[in-house]
């Protein structure tokens, strides 16, 4: 049984890091829908109903079930269907790997499927860079969309300078290369919250590395290391936009520059304040139910008719309140709550010593991926939602303090728990079989027909933006 754990894991994180990351950060045609019955065999291998807490998974059969009743409910229907099978298909992903990490060396082989994905994704990216012939052009990667082209190589950026200071052997040598690409991707994504977040990431990488390491000889090492890989990163970014890829050189802060003189951080985010105040007044217009997956386009048209629009909320966090209201912000928002109090917990000084610092970094990448998902739409891309979910449930699998009775708790505890996944893996079928067709392309779908209700004060043109940067 255990080979076969192993095996549908392995299965289920490759298929997310390389077949669903490919197809447009899971938005193409039948990509979720295959991608789920990988995710369903490594939740079934790893059984944690004899491992997770009932009340665990009853959260994560809620977050799975929620989106079906929403579905059914609202009259957008199965219109946004790979939007809500993606909750399902994560909450599946995190309880599988929350489940299967139990061990250092699980925890190792998680992080490298991670690593592997982040260099498979800049690999994707730099093909059609280098073939468009221009190097001021802005890194998009398989996702279409620079911010999040770059939310996603934000976790192996960071993972990567950690694991290349503080880690051994291959995985150490897999950091280093894939910190250096990875890096370079997020700057020239142009991705102005992402970079900060990257140079922050690398300095707690270095500094927990460096913490970490007992020894003054270990410790300066550690320190010697991190700056080498930071001094590689840095020449390979500013060597990138010119030859041999391209016949003439451009500054590798040069795009970001052009975007910074066309639009500002402070315009941007007045955008997104405009989204997040008008997400939450269709949520106080429709509380218990919200508008439905596909909606929010035309109902901010409603609430707001003068402001500027976006198809989508720019927060993963006030989005689900917007498209299912209580039946969905409710189970979702309280699971994020607890997993964010887990991983702060896992950042306290008496926590660097577990696998040499690894728990503690993962938990730190996982919250800046969650904080970039708060503030833009990365969630509606099922791969994206996907990787927090990894790198949460890989967190969380080490405890920072003992059990006080065995994870098998009894007979009643484990059938609640079995349940629970049942509900969870029903509710992600049935979804699954919905998303058939895939999902927005650069998030800016036809309206459905019953979100297109009109007032005296709206006309048929409401201004809608697309994606702004961020």
């Amino acid at each position: 049984m255990v080979i076969v754990s192993h095996g549908a894991v392995a299965l289920a994180l490759a298929w997310w890091a390389f077949g669903l990351t490919h197809a447009t950060g899971g938005r193409d045609p039948w990509a979720l829908t295959l991608a789920m019955p990988s995710a369903l065999l490594a939740l079934a291998a790893v059984r944690p109903w004899r491992v997770l807490s009932a009340r665990s998974l009853g959260l994560a059969g809620a977050v799975s079930l929620a989106p079906v009743l929403v579905c059914l409910i609202d009259p957008t229907h199965w219109f946004g269907a790979d939007q809500a099978a993606t909750y399902a298909y994560s909450a599946a992903l995190f309880v599988t790997v929350r489940a299967y990490a139990v061990s250092s060396a699980r925890r190792t082989a998680v992080l490298a499927v991670v690593l592997g994905a982040g260099m498979a994704q800049f690999a994707w990216s730099m093909i059609a860079w280098v073939g468009g012939g221009d190097p001021a052009a802005v890194m998009s990667g398989t996702f279409y969309w620079y911010n999040q082209y770059a939310a996603f190589l934000l976790a192996p950026a960071i993972i990567g300078a950690g694991v290349a200071a503080l880690g051994s052997g291959q995985l150490r040598l897999a950091g280093t290369v894939t910190a250096a690409l990875g890096s370079a991707g997020v700057i020239l994504s142009t991705s102005r919250a992402s970079m900060a977040q990257l140079g922050a990431g690398w300095i707690a990488a270095g500094l927990l590395a460096v913490l970490s390491r007992k020894g003054a000889k270990d410790r300066g090492l550690a320190g010697v290391r991190w700056l080498a890989l930071a001094a590689v990163a840095a020449a390979l970014t500013m060597t990138l936009p010119g030859p041999p890829f391209f016949a003439h050189r451009v500054a590798a802060l040069a795009s970001t520059a052009a975007r910074n003189s066309q639009e500002s951080v402070s315009q941007n985010g007045g955008f997104r304040m405009q989204f997040w105040q008008q997400a939450l007044r269709i949520f106080g217009h429709h509380p218990l139910t919200g508008t439905g997956f596909g909606s929010f386009g035309r109902q901010s048209g409603l609430v707001d008719p003068h402001g500027a629009h976006s198809t989508l909320v720019h927060s993963g966090l006030i989005q689900p309140l917007s498209d299912g209201g209580l039946l969905l912000g409710a189970p979702f928002l309280l699971a994020c709550a607890l997993v964010g109090l887990g991983l702060l917990r896992r950042l306290l000084p008496s926590v660097w010593s577990a696998d040499q610092g690894a728990v503690t970094l993962v938990a730190l990448v996982a919250l800046v991926v969650v904080v970039h998902s708060a503030v833009d739409f990365d969630w509606t891309y099922p791969s994206l939602m996907a990787l927090s979910a990894i790198l949460a449930g890989a967190a969380l699998s080490w405890s920072p303090v003992p059990a006080t009775e065995p994870a098998a708790a009894g007979s009643r505890t484990s059938a609640a728990g079995l349940v629970a996944c049942v509900v969870l893996a029903a509710a992600a079928v049935v979804l699954a079989q919905q998303a058939t067709r895939g999902g927005w392309k650069l998030s800016a779908p036809v309206p459905h027909p019953s979100a297109l209700a009109t007032t005296a004060s709206i006309t048929t043109s409401l201004p809608v933006t697309g994606e702004p940067a961020s």
